[in-house]
Formats: C-alpha cells, sequence, structure tokens
C-alpha cells in the first residue's frame, strides 16, 4: 500500500510542476509591438499582404442579372470605365481583376493560374458609388445580401464573368504567371 500512495503522490508532483510550466511563457513579458499611428508616413502598405499582386485585363466582358432573375445584358467593361446597365439606374466599373480569387479575411490573389477568375464590379448610382458585387467565372450570379454587399435594389444586382482579354501580369511574375 505504501508502494502506490508513492507513485500517487509523485505523479500529483510531476502534474503539479507540468501545470506549472506550461503557464511560464505567459507570465513572462511580452515584447510591444509598434501601432500602426507610429509607422513612419512614407511606408505604404504591400499592395496585397496575403496574395500576389493583382493582375490586369484590357477588358471583360460581364453578365448582369437583375434581382428577380431578368437578364440585364452582357457589357463589355475595361478597368475603371463606368459603363452603363440598360434597363436600371445603375453604372457598373470594374476595379480589380484576380486570377485565383479567394477570401481570407479579404479577398486575396492566391497566384496567376486561372483557377477562379474574378473582377470586382462597383455599383454607381448618381455618381455615388453604392457598393460591390463579384463577378465570378466559376459561379453564376453570385449575390452579396449575405456578405453585407450594398443595400436597396443594387443588392439585387448580380454578375458572371464571361470572358476577359488582354491578361497582364505583374512585373514580379514569371512569363508562365506562377
Amino acid at each position: 500500500m505504501n508502494r502506490k500512495l508513492i507513485v500517487f503522490i509523485v505523479a500529483i508532483l510531476v502534474l503539479g510542476v507540468l501545470f506549472w510550466w506550461s503557464g511560464r511563457d505567459q507570465k513572462a513579458p511580452q515584447p510591444e509591438m509598434p501601432s500602426i499611428t507610429e509607422m513612419p508616413e512614407t511606408v505604404a502598405p504591400p499592395a496585397n499582404p496575403h496574395g500576389t499582386e493583382l493582375p490586369t485585363v484590357e477588358s471583360a466582358v460581364i453578365a448582369i442579372q437583375g434581382g428577380s432573375g431578368e437578364d440585364l445584358g452582357e457589357l463589355t467593361v475595361k478597368p475603371n470605365e463606368t459603363i452603363v446597365v440598360p434597363g436600371t439606374d445603375y453604372s457598373i466599373r470594374m476595379t480589380e481583376f484576380y486570377t485565383y480569387w479567394n477570401w481570407d479575411s479579404q479577398p486575396i490573389n492566391l497566384g496567376y493560374e486561372e483557377q477562379n477568375p474574378t473582377a470586382k464590379i462597383e455599383i454607381i448610382e448618381d455618381g455615388k458609388v453604392l457598393g460591390y458585387g463579384w463577378a465570378f467565372r466559376n459561379m453564376e450570379f453570385f449575390r452579396m445580401q449575405m456578405h453585407g454587399g450594398p443595400g436597396g435594389a443594387a443588392s439585387q444586382l448580380a454578375f458572371t464573368l464571361r470572358t476577359y482579354e488582354g491578361l497582364k501580369f505583374p512585373n514580379s511574375a514569371t512569363e508562365t504567371g506562377e
């Protein structure tokens, strides 16, 4: 019986030491990280900190669908060019293009392989940007309501990326785009 008592006491001591040791790092003072406000103004944040730099296209064909599923046609858009959506009070503008779109707390471009081509489309009314939507090639007429998209009738617009031309990679990309 004494042997069992000794093993029990040793086990309790070992567990106590392990418990104490596991909390040591948390008690050590943590180094202070400089706040973003302490950074010099001349330092610009990276353009796409979690992914690759964004490629560009010369133009893209975007199919547009209204809130009740009506076809509003296809428009050829160029980057940062504002185009009126026929039959509506809205205009659209393509502001970003991704070859491999993904989400990591923000949109990112995972690489230059054309795995998930996507265009970011701003929705504009009376010269004011109401919000934006995504035109995916791999997912037709994605709607933004569940993702905090634009309010009002503009939230009923949905887009699909049909085609694109003139794909160009940033200078840091290789000739194959990888």
